[in-house]
């Protein structure tokens, strides 16, 4: 290797040498060297030029690269062959990506392979991408020429255009296929011919089979079913046709079916059979008049049928009889007209109306005579008939309408003014019409003229009372059962008492209403009544038993039962009257009256003329009268002071208006002419029908009240004009002094301080308790209510106490759940502030106060429970009256004012609500109070 002039050879002597290059690698090419086999490293640098000079000048494409993927060369025949430079290719990476998408990892396992020395050669065929986008397949043959210098493996790739002979063994392959394909295929026709014919034999023994069986089914088909060929003449005659015609099958074949009929068509015969022939089937209504019947009318459908070759070969004929149907279609049209006839002519208003188009279909000329208006203006505005109603009455009517005549259930009575001024009481009822989905499609309604009715329901009032008796035993269950004890009768009123429906328990043993325990002799009484004599006949009086509803409860009855034969069959009917409310109103009133002797309220009645009709026991006590001395004088005699006579005719006057007298403060006289102070509570006493006939009053004795009243505004005045303004300044000065700004005065000075500060902070919440209580009975605090949270507010109230609480050694169970009330947020939180500093000052260490909301019926229930040491019986009530404690000694051991409860039973009342506590000595106090719902 001398250098470049040592390969200065023509192209004819480098072509021998490559191909003796490419003979080396064939031979090489099946051989796999391990890497102990592997030739001595090969110093290509030192050919470079003479490797080079041979890569340009060989015709085969060949390509010199690295292990790492440089592309060291690739001669000219490679760039003829792909189209790329070396610049285009200039790594292996770069070439592997012009293989076509589906070879780019067969390319790279190749040049894998190569480089792990599991074998020299490496053979792989793949598609590229030419430079000029043409798709060609390529041999390449890999093999490894050595190691360069710094360590990497080198090799030589050659590369073959296969495409040629690829798609020649493509062309062959697919030869070789559809050669294949076609002997296979004829295999299979002739296989396929020998399977027909034997299913061609099958399917006509089957076919046979089918046809007997579709002629069975023809004979057995209700309807007339025939076949004529193009002449009209008949060949085939079912069952079906026998029946509806009359005529038999060896009568009818062979004859002109429309001659045998005597058909009257809808159309020309010749254009019937002409659109026959043009579509193949004709449907329509024909008159057919057999021998010796009456016309029938038939929906007939004719269908052509054709040969092998789509010539018409024959008609089959289906005839359905509708001859009714066509009478109830002229049956229905006849009552149309009847029905129009008697709308048209009926006294009352008839109408229909479409909902869909909120229009006006129908309405007959009753409404002219009755409403004295037209019709037309009716079907311009349907609203129109609403203009005549009463002015008192179109709310009601109006509402009604938007409520439920869209559903058809309207009914309502109103009055309408006449254009003459005259005035007509009407009923007026709608109805839905639904389509056969059950969708309202349209409303219908009636209106009538009940004037008359309206009369004479008035004239009949004075007869109402005598009737009210049979009013009242149809409210009653009536029952009727068999000589067996089984319902055969179950009215309304018994549905209502028992729960049952009638259909649950007709034909049930008549057990079915009866405890258990009494059914055995409820069954002799029965059976013992029956052997009476007499076809007709009553047990007696009304007995109180014990009877069952449906759901297991057993309630108080009374009952009579009657017997009744009739052709040999005895009846038996109970009526029945459920007495349980009669029951615990009785109790209620033994209750109420026991409530009302014990009251430590007076409580008396007295009629519209004030005499007094009763007197409790308080009444007694608080005015001097016994009752017997009371009942019967006039109240003004009695009670009033002369001075007050117009008075009770004010009252009176507000009662009768439907106004309500609460806590009216006023003065009475005993019997011992002293006078008292009370407040009274006026309510109306009415009789079943609602009418007034009398007045109660409930008179509580105010006189210590306004005693303590009197006093306390006195003070309340002293207080805030007198001492306000001084402890002000008191309380700033000991302030300072309590700060420890004055450390080096004595102890019993800085112990005097101290006690001065405290007895001031108590007095300034005396004057604002004082103050607050003052705004509030003196009606100048105003409270502004909106929605509240309750369990936020108690959140706060906690949160604002909680320091006194861990003080004490209290904790506080909270409410699970909350509730939305109607107060003002401020008032709320005084009245939880104060319930909670009281628990907490007579609550012992380590216990625990809980507070509950409950929402009820009206309103929210709110309660602060402690397990201090219990209010006596006796001072339950006193402890909400202004400076009252249980224990005198409490204001100076657990501080306050003794006007926190009054305060807050203030506000509660003002807010509506009431303010209460539960006690038991020792265990501990329930407070509770109510608040009002929002409004909706």
């Amino acid at each position: 290797m001398n250098g470049i002039s040592d390969w200065d050879k023509s192209q004819a002597q480098l072509i021998a040498e490559l191909q003796q290059l490419r003979r080396e690698v064939d031979r090489l090419g099946g051989e796999t060297l391990v890497p102990e086999a592997s030739p001595t490293s090969i110093p290509l640098s030192a050919d470079e030029h003479r490797v080079r000079y041979i890569l340009n000048l060989a015709p085969l494409p060949l390509m010199i690269h690295t292990q790492d993927g440089e592309i060291i060369q690739i001669n000219k025949a490679w760039t003829d062959l792909s189209g790329y430079h070396h610049r285009d290719i200039p790594t292996i990476a770069h070439w592997t990506q012009q293989a076509h998408p589906d070879c780019s990892q067969k390319v790279q396992r190749a040049i894998a392979q190569l480089y792990d020395l599991q074998q020299r050669i490496a053979k792989a065929e793949y598609t590229i991408t030419t430079k000029t986008r043409q798709q060609r397949t390529w041999e390449f043959t890999c093999a490894s020429l050595g190691t360069l210098a710094d360590g990497r493996r080198v090799a030589i790739s050659m590369a073959t255009d296969i495409t040629d002979r690829k798609q020649t063994e493509a062309r062959v392959q697919q030869t070789n296929l559809e050669l294949e394909t076609r002997v296979a295929e004829r295999t299979a026709q002739l296989s396929a011919l020998t399977d027909r014919l034997q299913q061609e034999l099958t399917e006509r023994q089957q076919t046979e089979q089918l046809l007997q069986q579709q002629a069975q089914l023809l004979e057995l088909a209700h309807d007339t079913i025939l076949t004529r060929d193009l002449k009209g003449r008949i060949t085939f005659w079912n069952r079906g046709a026998e029946r509806m015609y009359g005529i038999s099958k060896s009568e009818a074949i062979g004859q002109i079916s429309h001659q045998l009929f005597a058909s009257q068509f809808p159309q020309p015969r010749a254009e019937i059979e002409a659109e026959l022939l043009r579509v193949g089937y004709w449907e329509g209504e024909i008159t057919h008049t057999p021998p010796h019947s009456q016309p029938l009318i038939v929906a007939a459908r004719w269908v052509l049928q054709y040969d092998e070759f789509q010539q018409p070969l024959q008609v089959l004929e289906i005839n359905n009889n509708i001859t009714r149907r066509h009478q109830a279609e002229a049956n229905l049209r006849e009552s149309e007209s009847r029905f129009r006839q008697l709308a048209e002519n009926i006294r009352d208003v008839f109408w229909c109306a479409d909902l869909n188009s909120k229009q006006l279909l129908y309405i007959n000329p009753a409404y002219e005579k009755i409403w004295g208006r037209r019709c037309e203006t009716l079907y311009h505005n349907p609203d129109d008939w609403l203009d005549a109603i009463h002015p008192e009455d179109r709310p009601r009517v109006e509402q009604g309408v938007s409520q439920k005549y869209l559903n058809g259930e309207y009914d309502q009575e109103y009055r309408i003014w006449l254009p003459d001024g005259s005035l007509r009481w009407i009923h007026s009822r709608a109805f839905p019409i639904r389509d056969q989905a059950g969708k309202l499609v349209r409303v219908a309604g009636l209106a009538m003229d009940i004037t008359d009715r309206k009369t004479a329901e008035r004239a009949i009032q004075a007869s109402q009372a005598r009737l009210a008796g049979l009013v009242e035993i149809a409210r009653d269950g009536i029952i009727s059962v068999d000589g067996n004890q089984r319902i055969t009768l179950f009215n309304q009123g018994a549905e209502r008492i028992f729960g049952y429906g009638a259909l649950e328990v007709l034909g049930q043993p008549l057990d079915l209403l009866i405890p258990s325990r009494f059914v055995s002799n409820h069954r002799v009484r029965v059976e013992n009544f029956g052997k009476t004599s007499g076809r007709a006949q009553s047990m007696g009086e009304r007995t109180e038993i014990t009877a069952l509803r449906a759901d297991g409860t057993e309630f108080p009855a009374e009952a009579s039962i009657s017997k009744l034969e009739i052709d040999g069959e005895q009846i038996f009917t109970a009526i029945l009257r459920d007495i349980s409310d009669r029951k615990r109103t009785d109790a209620a009133l033994s209750q109420l009256a026991a409530i009302v002797e014990d009251s430590e309220d007076a409580i008396f009645s007295k009629t519209l003329d004030g005499t007094v009709v009763s007197w409790n026991a308080s009444a007694q006590r608080l005015f001097g009268y016994s009752a017997a001395e009371a009942i019967g004088q006039s109240i003004l005699t009695l009670i009033v002071p002369s001075d007050r006579h117009s008075e009770e005719s004010t009252l009176l006057e507000k009662i009768v208006q439907g106004e309500s007298v609460q806590q009216f403060e006023t003065v009475r006289m005993r019997k011992n002419q002293t006078l008292i102070h009370v407040a009274l509570t006026i309510s109306p006493v009415k009789e079943g029908q609602g009418q007034m006939i009398g007045i109660s009053t409930i008179a509580r004795d105010i006189s210590e009240r306004r005693q303590i009243e009197r006093m306390k505004n006195e003070f309340i005045s002293i207080v805030s004009h007198e001492i306000r303004t001084p402890l002000t300044s008191i309380r700033g000065a000991i302030g300072l002094l309590a700060s420890g700004m004055y450390q080096n005065k004595p102890e019993r000075v800085q112990r005097m301080l101290e006690i001065a500060l405290t007895d001031s902070d108590r007095l300034v919440r005396l004057v604002n308790d004082i103050l607050d209580l003052e705004r509030l009975e003196s009606g100048r605090l105003e409270l502004v209510k909106e929605r509240c949270d309750a369990a936020t507010a108690i959140a706060q109230a906690v949160e604002g106490v909680q320091a006194i609480a861990d003080k004490e050694g209290v904790r506080f169970s909270l409410p699970p759940k909350t509730a939305t009330v109607w107060a003002s947020p401020d008032a709320l939180q005084q009245i939880l502030t104060n319930l909670l500093s009281n628990a907490i000052k007579f609550s012992p260490p380590q216990s625990i106060i809980t507070l509950t909301v409950q929402p009820q019926w009206q309103g929210v229930l709110f309660a602060v429970r402690d397990s201090g040491r219990g209010i006596p019986p006796d001072k339950v009530e006193m402890i909400f009256n202004p400076f009252q404690q249980v224990d005198a000694s409490d204001s100076r051991q657990k501080g306050g004012t003794g006007l926190g409860l009054t305060i807050c039973q203030r506000i509660v009342h003002q807010h509506g609500g009431r303010l209460w506590v539960e006690s038991t000595l020792g265990e501990g106090s329930t407070f509770y109070f109510t608040l009002d719902d929002p409004p909706s």
